[in-house]
């Protein structure tokens, strides 16, 4: 007996596998258990991850559209796009803040379906939007019809859903100012504001409206533009001293303009 069992222990002592070797995992089994592991997955189904994409995208539309509702939100939308196409319609080269704009504009026509906006809140707001283009095309740099714009779309943002029952004032005011603002800054900086000055500088000149100063020989004469003494030439009629001209062309060291046509003298009574 006592032979038998130091036989067995022998045997067990060398034919022990290794430590972390599982006789039951042989590369042949593993290939085995691999295969039957695969075959007991489920197929998979290839609409099932473009079904999770719609359903992703439905609840990304249905939150926004939730947001927009929110009075403060929709207010900031609406302000973002007014300022975004003031601040384009001044400065039409950057093309990458007229796409901003567009975007902005899509958002805020897509925020008063939302709100449901009181008729007179659409007026205010039209009203506003009309103050504005006259701050950015009419007078530019004025701040009057800024002033206004700004007015007419705070009083928009407070009366939304009704009387004073629209954006929290703590929104609706710094959002109107800011439009305001921000408008008459990029006005009184844009292009029709400074062609009229003749003090700004400006490597533009065609375009630039000047006074003529003085009259040498009948169609030349000098003024000031961009800040500095030019000598002008308007190649169709005689410039007369104190009219308005507008640059045409730089040719050389000289300016060649055109003056405004001017309404007839009335004839002087006699005795007056």
């Amino acid at each position: 007996m006592t032979a038998s069992l130091v036989s067995a222990l022998f045997d067990g002592a060398f034919t022990r596998p290794p430590p972390g070797h599982d006789p039951a995992m042989s590369p042949r089994h593993r290939a085995l258990h691999g295969d039957v592991s695969l075959a007991q997955e489920p197929p998979c189904d290839p609409g099932a991850d473009n079904g999770g994409v719609v359903a992703s995208e439905v609840e990304l539309a249905g939150l926004g559209t939730e947001l927009l509702a929110i009075p403060e939100v929709a207010l900031i939308v609406i302000a973002a796009g007014l300022l975004a196409s003031a601040v384009w319609a001044c400065h039409p080269h950057l093309w990458q803040l007229g796409a901003a704009a567009a975007a902005a504009l899509a958002a805020a026509a897509m925020s008063l379906p939302a709100v449901s906006p009181t008729p007179g809140a659409l007026l205010l707001l039209l009203m506003g939007t009309a103050c504005l283009a006259m701050e950015v095309y009419s007078l530019p740099g004025l701040m009057l019809h800024a002033a206004g714009g700004a007015t007419a779309v705070g009083m928009a943002g407070l009366c939304l859903h009704g009387p004073w029952s629209g954006a929290h004032p703590g929104v609706a005011i710094p959002a109107a100012l800011v439009v305001g603002l921000g408008t008459w800054s990029a006005a009184r900086r844009s292009w029709r504001a400074s062609r009229a000055d003749p003090w700004v500088a400006s490597a533009r000149l065609v375009g630039r409206e000047l006074v003529v100063l003085g009259v040498v020989g009948g169609n030349r004469g000098h003024a000031v533009v961009a800040g500095q003494l030019w000598a002008i030439r308007d190649p169709r009629r005689t410039l007369v001293e104190g009219s308005l001209a507008r640059v045409t062309e730089l040719r050389g060291d000289e300016l060649l303009v055109q003056q405004r046509r001017r309404p007839p003298a009335r004839p002087t009574e006699p005795g007056s």
